[in-house]
């Protein structure tokens, strides 16, 4: 039994449509995202039978949960190479984004994850203490964590910026080459995340540095084959 909510209704197998184009299908490889707070303009969401929880791949929708209050768990479809239609689901490092949809208004609400990204992986279990609908800007800049680290082969970097600015990233090997730039050029005030693929790389350890103004910061990175 799908326990999307009672809005959604399987029209074929493994095809679960929510209204409209609201459509996604089950596949085996699934993340699953335990959500313990959406706030709305600052406001905490109680349990309400009209508002759904969705997950989307870039603008593919690929996953939704009906918002029950606190630990409502989202699972996530993930491409699955049996089923034609997951071609755009997301593979290892893609960065989920997650939006409210109202039954009743037909309005969604994209909604930001206060700070952190979430990158999808087969399996993969995140609790999250809070979604919000207000964008939170940083106070600093900043290098964030790395996920997965170590990694094979994809990791994404996050990072932070509390102003627009020149910003580059940029891996380096263990003798201080750049290997690969990642990021070279202006962007929003915000926070940010890129998915480096070391697939060409060996395994080894590396060196991610953020130049964005004064601001420097260099993480350690090890990829594992």
């Amino acid at each position: 039994e799908d326990d999307t909510g009672d809005l959604a209704r399987t029209n074929e197998k493994n095809h679960i449509s929510l209204s409209g184009n609201l459509t996604f299908v089950n596949t085996t490889n699934q993340a699953f995202y335990f959500i313990n707070e959406m706030t709305l303009d600052g406001v905490s969401l109680s349990e309400d039978k009209d508002w759904y929880i969705l997950a989307y791949n870039n603008e593919i929708i690929v996953g939704a949960r009906k918002w029950s209050g606190f630990g409502t768990d989202l699972p996530v479809m993930g491409y699955d190479k049996l089923i034609e239609s997951s071609a755009n689901y997301p593979k290892t490092g893609d960065i989920i984004s997650i939006k409210l949809y109202n039954n009743k208004t037909g309005e969604i609400i994209n909604m930001a994850f206060n700070g952190n990204s979430y990158p999808y992986a087969s399996n993969q279990v995140y609790v999250i203490n809070s979604v919000s609908s207000a964008i939170i800007s940083p106070d600093n800049f900043a290098l964030g964590s790395s996920y997965p680290n170590p990694f094979n082969p994809v990791t994404t970097i996050n990072f932070a910026l509390p102003i627009a600015a020149d910003i580059t990233l940029d891996i380096y090997n263990i003798q201080g080459r750049i290997v690969e730039s990642l990021i070279s050029g202006t962007m929003d005030a915000g926070y940010h995340s890129v998915v480096w693929n070391a697939d060409n790389h060996s395994s080894g350890v590396y060196f991610v540095k953020m130049i964005a103004g004064e601001y420097v910061d260099t993480q350690k990175l090890m990829l594992l084959k």
